[in-house]
Parts: structure tokens; sequence; C-alpha cells
């Protein structure tokens, strides 16, 4: 798909819904916001930490032997409240909150800010 046909989609719908039972770093949040799209997501993993604008859905830990991980079941009341709360804001309108926190994560910005510094030390490393 290109990028700005999912670009399109985000930016034309109200909300993102990424509640999730197991995500690491949750690459469509960023997106969703990138385009001014609220989004949901669970209280797990690193899903708290990116939302910028929306909700974040509390829920149940569940432990899994079979892959001896901890995963999420999100409480559906909780997703269908935040579902509302979406339902309620002026349709059409681009999130600036949204907007602003995305641009955190922009790869120039995070190769300059980031990658680069710790680039340059190992470079200077001799073990």
């Amino acid at each position: 798909m290109p990028q700005t046909a999912l670009a399109s989609l985000y930016s034309d719908a109200d909300v993102l819904l990424a509640t999730s039972a197991g995500e690491g770093f949750g690459v469509p949040v960023i997106e969703a916001q990138a385009c001014g799209t609220p989004v949901i997501v669970s209280n797990f993993t690193a899903q708290p930490e990116l939302v910028g604008d929306g909700w974040v859905i509390d829920g149940q830990p569940l432990w899994d032997p079979f892959q001896n991980s901890w995963f999420f079941t999100p409480h559906v009341s909780q997703i269908v409240r935040a579902l509302e709360a979406a339902y309620e804001r002026p349709r059409g309108e681009t999130s600036q909150d949204a907007l602003e926190f995305a641009e955190a994560y922009e790869a120039d910005r995070v190769y300059a800010e980031h990658w680069r510094p710790i680039m340059e030390t190992l470079a200077r490393w001799e073990p």
C-alpha cells in the first residue's frame, strides 16, 4: 500500500483502535498520530508511552505457559467508553496534540538526536 494511501486512511479515521494482547512498539500508533488521529491502546508493554492524544485501556494480565510470557486482555467496557468519547469529538478535526507528540518519532529526528550520538560514541570506543 502506498504511504499516501495509508496516511489518507489514518487521516480519515476518527480514532485508531489498537488495543492488543501483546504489542511491542506499536508503529501504527505513532503513524496514526502523525496524521492527527487519536489512538486507543492497551495499558501494557510500551503502548501507554506512545499516546500523545487518546485513551489507555486497563485490563487483565494473562500468563501463557506455552510461550512462557505474559499477555493482556483489555477490558471491553473501557474500549466501548473510549470509542464513545472519540465519537463525541468533532468530526474532521486533526488532533494537534497527536501531531506534536508524533514529531518526536520522526525518523530524521530520532537519528539525529539518538542514533547518531550513540554511533559516534561507539566509533570512539576502544576495547
